[in-house]
């Protein structure tokens, strides 16, 4: 009896030392993992191999806008006269309504042209300076069309019903001329032109030089 229990009792160390040289060699040994240093490429900061930026040295067109230059009004601070002139100031016009179509018994259209010319209208065609501002005619119908207070119409190819109005500016380039605008070498600052530096000129072409050069063309 004693034998067979020194038996068992060295059969249960032997299956013991096994389990454990077994479960020794099932488990792998555990390594620290290292830290992998990853290198940036700086080559977009690289001055040396990135190229530089070249700015444009021509400065951008600004195309000028046709203009009448129409001084503003300015008005005597005295009175130069005997009497104040309020006789037009403070009158009130009168607003009349249209008459009826039926009471139309007849109708006439009246074309009238103001000639400076004529006696009566010679004081038109000298520049006098007023209380208005100049007193030319011309500069009396363009003042009040750059107010606002009357609508110009085109006349272009006959049309004689007023269907077409004119801005200002439109008036302005047709009296003035249409600005045309241009490079040309800056001899100036750029005397040998290496650097191909440009400068801008602007000018007009008035009415006057464009009848001349239709009249030549």
């Amino acid at each position: 009896m004693r034998n067979r229990i020194v038996k068992f009792c060295l059969l249960a160390a032997v299956v013991a030392m096994c389990t454990q040289v077994a479960d020794a060699q099932t488990k792998k040994p555990t390594r620290a993992k290292s830290k992998k240093t990853v290198t940036k490429n700086n080559n977009s900061k690289n001055p040396a191999l990135t190229p530089p930026v070249v700015k444009d040295t021509v400065p951008a067109v600004v195309v000028p806008e046709a203009d009448l230059k129409i001084e503003a009004p300015r008005p005597s601070l005295r009175n130069d006269y005997a009497f104040e002139h309020n006789l037009v100031k403070e009158r009130t016009p009168l607003a009349y309504e249209h008459i009826r179509e039926d009471d139309a018994t007849y109708v006439q259209r009246v074309w009238r042209e103001i000639d400076v010319h004529e006696k009566m209208n010679v004081p038109f065609n000298y520049k006098a300076e007023g209380d208005q501002g100049n007193q030319r005619f011309i500069m009396i119908l363009l003042g009040a069309i750059k107010k606002g207070e009357i609508t110009a119409f085109s006349a272009a190819g006959g049309d004689d019903r007023f269907t077409t109005p004119m801005q200002f500016k439109e008036i302005a380039e047709l009296l003035v001329g249409k600005p045309q605008v241009k490079q040309v070498p800056d001899w100036k600052a750029d005397p040998d032109g290496s650097k191909g530096l440009q400068k801008i000129l602007s000018s007009h072409k008035s009415l006057m030089q464009m009848m001349l050069l239709n009249a030549i063309g």
